[in-house]
């Protein structure tokens, strides 16, 4: 496609057609609520299909208590019945017709998602690649697209040859992992081709170069209008993307791709998908075989007693300030978690490992560390539910229930490490349990939403992290701040200091190098604990390349005269560790020859 085209976004075809728009419905697998419903729908395979239709809806409304609270879900028939057509995109299952009858059908893919779920309930804490392989390859101009439906739509989508997920995930990977909204609606959302990738590419780079100096209708005039209206909010989109998972994350109008799952997209964009018009038959046929990236990408660490130690050695002990203050405030004041609150690199949650580790005795089989991510649920945390054997779900302890009944057994201290608090929404995560967790309430029996009865024993011990740009410590709800105390840890140059002292590093470039992290303070928050492995110009210069100067461009993305302002500072620094590293070199050299001349002269007299 030729450049002009992309200046005033007008689709490549032949047809002219210029508002051209990628289109999808609502519906979401990777999600709690998809989840379970492909769960459900799989436990009712191989049966008639409306008969499976009403028992899939009916227990679906038993096991969602809000949806059961508001009446059900009768939008258009069910839940079931939109749902279908998203199963049957992603070529998981099908409404097949047989002898006069419609039945539910599963595809080898839906047998293995099903078995993928089976063997690991919580899509959302183990995602394999099986998910994302299953998203790249679905295309625009899909047979099963509901948006077809519409002749005036089924005739745009017929003409195009766009893989949406594939598209997404690359484009991100090129423009350094992100992209915005306004991006995504004046640019992206519009492509008809694959061919056009390339070139959109090269368009959103220009783009964000002159969306800080020209004006909305001037960049409207040279870049063509962004997707206004309900049809242009990337929601949907994103969130079948990955959004809801943790594989994309945002913070404002801006996606960024998770670091975790790089490997194993960039793994998928290997795979260059190719288009080919298939009839509904074909499609499920050949979109539903299994995939063979079945190896699943563990997320979060879990207690993995067999992979680790029974027993840690703590690297801190009584006198260190912030575990006197952690322990002070569960024992004298009484709270019923401590946050440690801090920006990236200022040790939150090296330290809340470490007063774990105390805590227990450094007994990790009394000790178990989590990660929260934008999608968790009450039902990744407290309870959820497991398909059993003969096709019925059945509550499972989580890992609240699972700590609570470890507790139980136990006089000694057990505790429950959260590690990125903010980045869920803790109080809808933690339910009923987050009353209970009040030292005043500790030992009382409380029903969870399943009608059981819990208690939360007084040796189960939380301690969490929080990065305030997730979530500002000011915005926590109420009942969390009587709950939660607060520890703040900021970022330390006197640290810094004592880092490149143990390392070796001598004056002036120990001073130089604390004067350049003060003076990162003063623009951004960078943690002290990025500096711990400070020895020499090398080491200084991959911790500026691989690390703080990406993070800052993340950080910073739309302030490039900052971000060129800090990379200056920085090379200016690593000229100095040049400087001292090669005057440390010739001095050496210098000392290496003189030892050699009183070598050869002691020789010589001994002759």
């Amino acid at each position: 496609m030729a450049n002009e085209n992309l200046q005033t976004n007008e689709p490549d075809n032949a047809g002219g057609d210029d508002d051209f728009r990628w289109k999808q419905s609502r519906e979401n697998l990777l999600s709690p609520s998809g989840i379970r419903l492909f769960q459900l729908a799989y436990a009712c395979k191989d049966q008639e299909y409306e008969a499976a239709r009403a028992e899939i809806d009916r227990n679906y409304e038993t096991l969602s208590p809000r949806l059961a609270a508001r009446g059900g879900n009768n939008r258009n028939g069910g839940s079931f019945i939109n749902f279908i057509g998203l199963l049957e995109e992603l070529g998981l299952m099908y409404r097949s017709e047989e002898a006069g009858k419609t039945m539910l059908r599963a595809t080898p893919a839906g047998d293995q998602a099903a078995a993928l779920l089976n063997s690991a309930p919580n899509l959302l804490r183990v995602v394999p690649y099986f998910f994302l392989d299953v998203l790249s390859r679905y295309s625009l101009n899909n047979p099963h697209n509901r948006m077809k439906r519409d002749p005036e739509m089924r005739a745009k989508m017929r003409s195009s040859d766009m893989f949406p997920y594939w598209t997404i995930y690359k484009i991100m990977r090129e423009l350094g992992g992100n992209i915005s909204k306004q991006e995504l609606q004046r640019f992206v959302f519009k492509l008809k081709k694959m061919s056009q990738v390339a070139d959109a590419i090269e368009e959103i780079k220009r783009f964000r170069k002159d969306v800080h100096t020209l004006s909305a209708s001037e960049l409207d005039s040279k870049y063509g209008a962004q997707l206004e209206g309900a049809a242009g909010q990337p929601k949907y989109i994103m969130g079948r993307a990955g959004f809801q998972t943790g594989v994309i994350r945002q913070k404002g109008d801006v996606y960024t791709l998770n670091d975790e799952f790089i490997p194993f997209i960039d793994e998928i964009l290997n795979k260059v998908p190719s288009f080919e018009e298939l009839d509904e038959n074909v499609w499920i046929a050949q979109y539903g075989q299994a995939s063979s990236m079945t190896e699943p990408t563990v997320l979060f660490s879990a207690d993995d007693d067999e992979e680790e130690e029974r027993y840690a050695v703590p690297e801190i002990s009584a006198g260190d300030e912030i575990l006197d203050q952690v322990v002070a405030l569960l024992e004298d004041e009484a709270y019923g978690g401590v946050l440690l609150v801090g920006a990236p690199g200022t040790g939150k949650s090296w330290y809340a490992r470490q007063i774990a580790l105390v805590l227990t005795d450094g007994d990790t089989h009394r000790l178990r560390e989590i990660q929260f991510h934008p999608s968790y649920q009450y039902e990744d945390f407290v309870e959820g539910l497991v398909p059993g054997s003969a096709g019925e779900f059945k509550p499972a302890d989580k890992h609240l229930l699972q700590m609570c009944a470890l507790a139980t057994k136990s006089e000694k201290k057990v505790v429950l490490v959260i590690d990125e608090f903010s980045r869920a929404d803790p109080v809808r995560v933690m339910g009923e349990a987050l009353t209970y967790m009040d030292a005043s309430l500790r030992n009382k029996s409380f029903h969870i939403a399943s009608g059981r009865k819990v208690k939360i024993p007084s040796n189960l011990i939380f301690l969490a992290t929080m990065n305030p740009e997730d979530r500002s410590v000011d915005e926590m709800d109420a009942a969390m701040e009587r709950r939660w105390a607060k520890i703040e840890l900021k970022p330390s140059a006197a640290k810094v200091n004592e880092f490149l002292k143990d390392n070796g590093i001598e004056q002036p470039m120990r001073g130089a190098t604390v004067e350049f992290f003060q003076y990162l303070q003063e623009r951004c928050t960078i943690g002290h604990a990025y500096f711990r492995k400070i020895r020499d110009r090398h080491s200084m210069s991959r911790l500026w390349n691989a690390q703080l100067l990406p993070l800052i461009k993340k950080q910073h993305r739309y302030e490039t005269d900052l971000v060129e302002r800090l990379d200056a500072r920085a090379n200016a620094l690593l000229v100095r560790w040049t400087e001292v590293d090669a005057a440390s070199a010739s001095s050496g050299a210098a000392i290496e020859e003189q030892s050699q001349a009183s070598a050869v002269e002691a020789d010589q007299a001994a002759e």
